[in-house]
């Protein structure tokens, strides 16, 4: 995590803090500094050393219709269906549930600037990536 950030010090907490779950045949969540057991698995299953946890929605925090927002990430499922990357369902919540959850991606195989990149182009605070040692880490964007 980045220690410049133009992001008010609480919602860093409150992205630190979240889930983030994965929908799969065996769903499980992920949490930041946590070693995921789940990513562990998938990494062997794929053959694949790292994986971002990535939405389209609300860019820069700013709350967009339940539509707007479907659209941005079915784009965003596009451009990484193009690059033949795989991903899974999921969405992240805060633990409290004040926030509305935001569906997304599970993209596997994808590296630390890849993952940059894709969350800057679509307008994200943050992201979560996670190395080999299968440890998710937030990454500031901003």
């Amino acid at each position: 995590m980045t220690n410049q950030s133009t992001l008010d010090p609480l919602l860093i907490k409150a992205y630190e803090a979240a889930n983030y779950y994965v929908r799969t045949a065996q769903p499980f969540t992920i949490q930041i500094s946590v070693k995921s057991d789940g990513l562990t698995a998938w990494y062997r299953k794929l053959g694949v050393t790292s994986a971002a946890f990535v939405t389209a929605y609300n860019p820069f925090g700013s709350v967009l219709s339940n539509k707007e927002n479907k659209l941005r990430n079915k784009k965003l499922r596009s451009d990484m269906d193009a690059r033949g990357l795989t991903s899974v369902n999921g969405f992240g919540q805060d633990k409290l549930g004040e926030w509305g959850q935001e569906d997304s991606f599970l993209i596997f195989g994808i590296s630390l600037d890849e993952a940059k990149a894709v969350g800057i182009k679509y307008e994200q605070n943050a992201i979560v990536w996670s190395g080999n040692d299968a440890i998710p880490q937030l990454i500031l964007l901003r």
